[in-house]
């Protein structure tokens, strides 16, 4: 359904769209500046994706369209961007895109500053003539994700029908469909995936719902040196399966690295969430990294690997495209990014530069920010690999030596939750749908380590980000360990990590986890998974994380979550993995263990409690808050008859089974005991016996069975 305003607006602004949407669906409408307005057209193309002004150059525009509901007071304010819909046509369009998350009648209303040159600021604002419907009706199944918060279960939520709905977060990493870094890899032909057929569909078929992506330098990066735009042509360019196109800008039109945005690889990005959003009963929420911290990082590093994404001289071959658009000057050290501040006199650098990327901030949340797909922004996705050093909590070293960076952050969460005041008074724009924000870090320095980076508290509640993420990659050393070992580093890293800083009023993801599975594409996978990638799941839930580990997939040494169905390195017969069928029983295990009704006992002092008795075993339990129902995940790596004490139990009769964590399913019928005080179990003992009985790893099988079972504890009667 398309409408065109008129009437007295009109002749200020028109707009083109639907007059009726469902709940939840991202509607976009097309904006035609009109009479006075049109002036805003004659800027240069980075002048009108400039907001703030960041050049001072007295040349910019901010155009916002409220959304206001009957019966409220206020309206919703969305930003507009500027787009250039296809490579062919030199036309720029002013667009909204909004997404509604109650039913009813909006009125549509704008505004507009602007300044072409020296003089006064011109402002404009009014109704336009224009309504749209929002019906009950939800375009999907699944809707925008949000975070809730409490002493006991802080916990991720959907909004859907109008209310919210508790949600793990089943994660998995593919941040970039091919990398065109190193021609002479021998991983180059193998790596490209198709995103629909071997990414998103496997996905949702196995039941994950997060996918961890980035805006990666060498294929989506917005914002780079190269004075030009990547257009994704099939046919074209590197690969002919994806094909970039390299379009280079008229030499007549003005351009600065940090003030313009690339088109091509913008639509790209909006057809890879088009896609996303197809599916309506299978959600796919994106854990959006859109700056990585390769573009962060000074050679010097000891990540580097020859690549610098910050600073072209120190590695003059690289493409200017995979390089941040945010160096501005030849030696600018990557601390002066972080020292960009919005409340330092107006014309400073530091504020210019803050106000660049707050144009760039604006960017991402017009465009994208009103589709259900956006899960979470990530604003710095590994805190220890950039700078010159790698950064330590407890050394005090890198990101932990610079409290420029804690400063940057906390501007720039405020300036996403729309209270962030510039020092002239302006507020900057906010995300209108208040996507759940991230900060992460890797365990290259933690390492499993309480006191280290992942104990680091990001600032105060209320003024830092959601979510503490991190990257979990145990050291494992060829042939030193033996298999059980490795599951227990891996298992005591998670709990560690879930253990770790503040517990109430952050959300913890481990949002990058692996180990290498091969060198080269000719040798035989790593027995090592799919067993790793399963303890470590089912350590991640039962310590209280809200999210499955997400297997860093990259088409390379990490491999893929799941075999292609062809020829190549990853066929079945060669890469005979699967990791949606691994978390399949887990998802249904945990299904009916509501993440607001629950929570961990590694995590929550509730007064429930549970103790081993060999050092060598884990039991992690999630407890129902009225103590009533306990179910606890027990791992011996050393298959003695070890014991599990429980104490805390509401006192009564309880249902008690053994579950088998690679099934899902009771290994024996569930049978009646009664609890008052505490209780003891010999779970080790079943271990030893089943152990005896199952095909031996990794000879004959890849699943390491026999060192985990899950104990069941449901109240049936006082």
């Amino acid at each position: 359904m398309i409408a065109v305003t008129s009437g007295m607006a009109g002749e200020k602004l028109l707009l083109t769209g639907p007059v009726q949407a469902k709940r939840g669906e991202t509607v976009e409408y097309r904006i035609f500046l009109q009479n006075e307005l049109k002036v805003i057209d004659s800027l240069p193309v980075i002048q009108r994706f400039d907001a703030y002004d960041c050049d001072r150059n007295d040349q910019f525009v901010r155009l916002d369209i409220g959304f206001r509901r009957a019966g409220e007071d206020e309206p919703e304010w969305v930003p507009a961007f500027l787009m250039r819909p296809a490579k062919k046509s030199r036309a720029w369009e002013w667009r909204v895109r909004w997404s509604g998350r109650k039913r009813g009648r909006y009125t549509l209303s704008f505004r507009v500053t602007w300044k072409t040159g020296p003089g006064p600021v011109q402002r404009r604002e009014g109704q336009l003539a224009y309504t749209l419907l929002v019906t009950g009706e939800d375009i999907a199944n699944w809707g925008f994700l949000g975070c809730r918060f409490g002493p006991q279960s802080p916990c991720f939520v959907q909004s859907l029908a109008g209310k919210e709905k508790t949600v793990r977060l089943w994660g998995l990493s593919r941040a970039w469909i091919n990398y065109y870094g190193d021609p002479n890899s021998p991983w180059g032909k193998e790596e490209y995936i198709d995103r629909q057929s071997e990414l998103l569909e496997p996905m949702r078929k196995a039941g994950f719902n997060m996918l961890n992506y980035w805006h990666a330098p060498w294929e989506m990066l917005l914002i780079h040196q190269d004075r030009a735009e990547h257009w994704f042509e099939k046919g074209r360019g590197n690969d002919a399966r994806i094909g970039i196109e390299r379009v280079p800008l008229p030499s007549s039109e003005p351009w600065k690295s940090w003030m313009y945005y690339d088109q091509g690889r913008a639509r790209a990005f909006d057809q890879f969430v088009t896609a996303i959003e197809a599916d309506s009963q299978h959600p796919v929420w994106l854990h959006l990294v859109p700056l990585p911290h390769l573009l962060f990082r000074h050679v010097s590093h000891p990540w580097h690997n020859g690549y610098s994404g910050w600073a072209p001289e120190e590695n003059p071959a690289q493409p200017k495209a995979n390089m941040n658009g945010f160096h501005l000057y030849p030696g600018m050290k990557v601390w002066a990014f972080f020292r960009a501040d919005p409340l330092a006199p107006f014309n400073s650098e530091e504020a210019k530069l803050f106000d660049a990327q707050a144009n760039y901030f604006r960017y991402l949340i017009a465009r994208w920010s009103a589709s259900r797909a956006i899960g979470i922004w990530v604003l710095l996705d590994e805190l220890d690999g950039i700078g010159e050093e790698l950064g330590s909590y407890r050394h005090k070293t890198g990101f932990w030596a610079h409290p420029e960076g804690l400063r940057w952050l906390t501007y720039v969460y405020r300036l996403f939750r729309g209270n962030l005041r510039r020092s002239d008074g302006l507020v900057y724009s906010g995300d209108p749908w208040g996507h759940p924000i991230e900060v992460g870090m890797s365990s290259a320095v933690a390492n499993g380590e309480l006191d280290d980076n992942f104990a680091w508290i990001p600032g105060n509640f209320g003024d830092r980000p959601e979510i503490l993420g991190w990257h979990w990659y145990p050291h494992i050393a060829p042939g030193s360990q033996r298999w059980e070992d490795i599951w227990l580093q891996t298992i005591r890293g998670i709990v560690r990590f879930a253990q770790a800083g503040e517990r109430t009023y952050t959300l913890k993801l481990i949002s990058e986890f692996g180990a290498i599975k091969r060198m080269l594409p000719t040798e035989k996978a790593s027995p090592l998974y799919p067993s790793f990638f399963h303890f470590a799941a089912w350590a991640a839930i039962f310590s209280g994380l809200q999210g499955s580990p997400m297997e860093w997939n990259d088409g390379k040494e990490f491999g893929e979550f799941v075999f292609r169905l062809r020829e190549g390195a990853f066929s079945p017969d060669r890469y005979p993995i699967d990791l949606g069928a691994t978390l399949q029983p887990l998802i249904n295990y945990t299904n009916p263990l509501r993440p607001d009704h629950f929570c961990a006992t590694a995590q929550t002092n509730i007064g429930v409690g549970i103790r081993c008795s060999d050092d060598d075993d884990i039991a992690l339990g999630l407890v129902r808050h009225d103590r009533k129902e306990l179910h606890v995940w027990f791992y011996s790596s050393s298959l003695r008859p070890g014991s599990v004490t429980i104490y805390g139990l509401y006192p009564g009769r309880y249902q008690y089974c053994l579950y088998d964590p690679w099934t899902g399913k009771p290994i024996y019928a569930p049978r009646h005991i009664r609890i008052h005080g505490s209780i003891r179990f010999h779970p080790g003992t079943e271990l030893i016996r089943r152990r005896s009985r199952l095909p031996r790893f990794p000879t004959a099988t890849r699943l390491d069975q026999g060192y985990d079972l899950v104990i069941a504890l449901r109240f049936s009667e006082e």
